[in-house]
């Protein structure tokens, strides 16, 4: 649910496929974007698939500054940073999605009463002087500003 949400946001208008001559490269120059849009290092995140791992892996510059990363990062499931931006790999993105850089701050999590909650007693004539709690609240994902996450994608 949260990755569909996230294709809801700016998508690069370079499509050509990465490279592991250029992945580092070009992840680099996205959030330098995604800083000239007032998005905080601090809160943005890299989500990476299967395929945008195996490049940074081989990336001598990623690799370099992945093993810089402590303890309570890896068990985040961070493999590395890149300008100081989070990575994590994602295996549930569609297999056009090569990367996606998003700022936290601008993807909420929303609650809303589907069935505004009310005390109703029980007359079931089993239970005596009972009551229950009726209600129902359901809830989502949504990205708030579209500038915040900026996706990567592939021709196929």
């Amino acid at each position: 649910m949260a990755i569909d949400e996230l294709m809801k946001g700016t998508v690069s208008s370079d499509n050509t496929a990465l490279t592991t001559n250029d992945v580092y490269k070009k992840i680099v120059a996205e959030v330098k974007n995604m800083k000239k849009r007032n998005m905080k290092v601090s809160m943005m995140r890299i989500a990476v698939s299967a395929d945008t791992e195996e490049l940074l892996l081989t990336d001598e510059k990623f690799s370099n500054s992945s093993s810089t990363i402590g303890a309570e990062l890896l068990r985040e499931g961070v493999i590395g940073k890149i300008a100081g931006v989070p990575v994590k790999t994602n295996y549930l993105m569609d297999e056009d999605v090569e990367f996606v850089i998003y700022d936290k701050r601008f993807i909420q999590k929303y609650e809303i009463w589907k069935k505004e909650p009310s005390v109703e007693d029980i007359k079931d004539g089993k239970h005596i002087g009972s009551s229950a709690l009726q209600g129902r609240q359901v809830g989502g994902l949504m990205v708030t500003n579209k500038l915040g996450v900026q996706i990567k994608k592939k021709t196929i």
